[in-house]
């Protein structure tokens, strides 16, 4: 069988071996610090036994010594230990042998311990076998709990290669209950080798290839890939944003920079307001923008960005202008021009306070070359009235207000429906969905005119998402592993679209040959980003999926897995934006 080496091409980063620990001493006390295991995590350290291993379902956090500390540059590290640990002593030194779990910082599992116990030295180590087999082969009776892969605390894979080997078996052996052994039931081996394996199927689900219901000869297969079967750690291939609110991302296509904008800029808070990227450098350079002079400069529901120049509005009705000024390490983004686009505002009003005089509440905005569209919500109206006030973008003129409430029969109520990231729209209209009197309606603005309106349907399934090309468009969603596209039509069609593996965030991208969606899954052991390319024609894919990220999410994280996913293109480069614990990471692919 040929060899199979699961390489990652992931942006986890790179240990060299001068930074990890081959042993650690430590006691296990009453009050203990534990933490629970992740399934990816258990499904490494799977892989890396060979299958051939009894899981815990938490592990140690082990403080470190001084001279540990100033080794590997932390304060306690991870331990799961494979031994039973009620082999071993309470408030006594314990030597654990440790091996480093790849991509994973500051973890590791243990399969041997040694330690001192009434003047000798006792080594415990992790079986490798249950001895299930030979007790099965002596017709003795066994407990339910011995027969069984997984319990309240542990995942015990040691017998897989004798599952699969009884999955045809006709022998019946004596099990006894749990909690009472003088019950006992003859049962299958065939039909324990059955479950067994059934809960190794979902343990394992997307690590090797396998049918959704296989044979003997499947799982024998398996089972073997599984041995030759080898996780790797690579170097780090992707950029951690420095710590700032990730609301707005958009693109300076002339430039090739990207910007990454916070909504609400705080003066008082250290971290940068903007974030500007370079690409072709990778280089990261801070901005701040809100400031006692610009005290308006905050409040930014959308940006546009053009040959370094900034152009946004605020939910205070006031379109600005702003430059960067460099210095050392940074950019101060000064405003150079300022419109108040207060809709109500007539040229004999005494100039306004925009905090005190705004009884408009913005609803949503967009930025496109040529026009910057601010839905807002009347709230002097008696139904708060909805309109789209349109902007010139690069100067701020109003271009008109488009009486969205009046052109929809002035409606009492309406249940609005949002597209998720509107900044990485390609459109040059303002898209938006709502729901009045039980129908969905679809809205499409160019400057200031309505130019479509369709009723999608009483029980259209909105998607967050809205993709256009040619002549066609639509919205998409996700639904488990299904996409589904729904047409912009009376009544709406739903399209779908299997591909297997979704676990969560998602986007698309339209290029000129076809559609690229992005999203995150996983692989067995990682968290996992993927590119699958579908058609245009029958949005059916093309080719396998790409796998562009891998994350192995630890117990030290809060929230491990991948989430808030975006993409934009810039050029012929995609740059994904996306969140694990709470930071924001940027990733350059190809």
């Amino acid at each position: 069988m040929k060899r199979i080496l699961f390489i990652l091409f992931a942006f986890s980063c790179f240990y060299s071996e001068a930074q990890l620990l081959s042993s650690v001493i430590t006691e296990l006390t009453s009050n203990k610090e534990t933490k629970d295991l992740g399934k990816e995590m258990l499904c490494t350290i799977f892989v890396m036994e060979k299958g051939k291993v009894e899981l815990p379902r938490q592990a140690l956090i082990v403080p470190l010594q001084e001279k540990e500390r100033k080794k590997i540059g932390t304060d306690k590290i991870l331990i799961a230990l494979l031994m039973d640990d009620f082999r071993l002593p309470g408030n006594t030194p314990i030597e654990f042998e440790l091996t480093a779990i790849p991509n994973a910082k500051h973890c590791y599992y243990s399969k041997k311990a040694t330690f001192s116990l009434d003047g000798k030295k006792i080594t415990v180590v992790a079986d490798k076998e249950s001895g299930l087999r030979e007790a099965i082969a002596q017709k003795k009776t066994i407990n339910e709990s011995e027969i069984e892969v997984k319990s309240s605390y542990k995942y015990d894979f040691r017998d897989i290669d004798y599952w699969i080997d009884c999955l045809d078996s006709k022998e019946t052996i004596t099990v006894a209950d749990e909690d009472d052994e003088t019950r006992t039931e003859d049962k299958l081996l065939g039909w324990i080798a059955h479950n067994n394996m059934d809960r190794v199927q979902k343990f394992a689900e997307g690590l090797l290839p396998l049918p959704k219901f296989p044979l003997k000869k499947d799982w024998k297969e398996w089972w073997q890939r599984l041995q030759n079967l080898t996780i790797a750690p690579l170097e780090q291939h992707y950029t951690v944003l420095p710590d700032i609110r990730c609301d707005l991302i958009t693109a300076d296509a002339a430039q090739q920079k990207i910007y990454v904008i916070n909504y609400k800029p705080n003066k008082k808070n250290k971290t940068p307001h903007i974030l500007q990227l370079s690409p072709s450098t990778n280089e990261v350079k801070k901005g701040y923008i809100f400031n006692d002079e610009q005290s308006y400069s905050n409040w930014f529901p959308a940006f546009y960005a053009e040959k370094d120049t900034l152009y946004a509005v605020s939910e205070d009705f006031l379109w600005s202008k702003y430059v960067p000024v460099a210095n050392d390490t940074t950019y101060y983004y000064k405003e150079v021009a300022q419109k108040d686009v207060y809709p109500y505002q007539k040229p004999s009003d005494k100039k306004r306070d925009p905090s005190k005089t705004n009884k408009n509440y913005v609803e949503y905005s967009y930025a496109t070359p040529n026009y910057l569209y601010v839905l807002y919500k009347d709230y002097n109206s008696k139904n708060r009235d909805m309109y789209v006030l349109t902007l010139s973008t690069k100067t701020g003129n109003i271009l008109g207000i488009v009486p969205l409430s009046k052109l929809l029969g002035n409606p009492k109520e309406t249940n609005r429906h949002y597209l998720n990231y509107p900044e990485m729209q390609t459109t040059d209209d303002f898209i938006w969905c709502t729901e009045i009197d039980k129908k969905v309606y679809h809205l499409r603005i160019h400057g200031t005119e309505l130019v479509e309106q369709v009723v999608l349907g009483e029980k259209f399934q909105w998607g967050p998402q809205y993709l256009s090309w040619d002549k066609q468009q639509f919205y998409t969603d996700k639904n488990d592993d299904v996409l589904e596209f729904y047409t912009i039509e009376s009544p709406s069609r739903t399209i779908k679209t299997k591909t297997p593996g979704w676990k969560g965030t998602a986007m698309a991208v339209v290029d000129t040959e076809g559609i690229d969606y992005f999203y995150a899954t996983g692989n067995g052991c990682f968290d996992v980003i993927k590119k699958q390319r579908l058609s245009k024609s029958n949005f059916q894919p093309i080719g396998k999926p790409e796998e562009i990220f891998y994350h192995l999410p630890t117990p030290f994280e809060r929230s491990g897995y991948i989430s808030d996913l975006r993409v934009l293109k810039v050029g012929t480069q995609y740059h994904l934006f996306f969140e694990i614990n709470n930071q924001m990471y940027w990733v350059a692919y190809p």
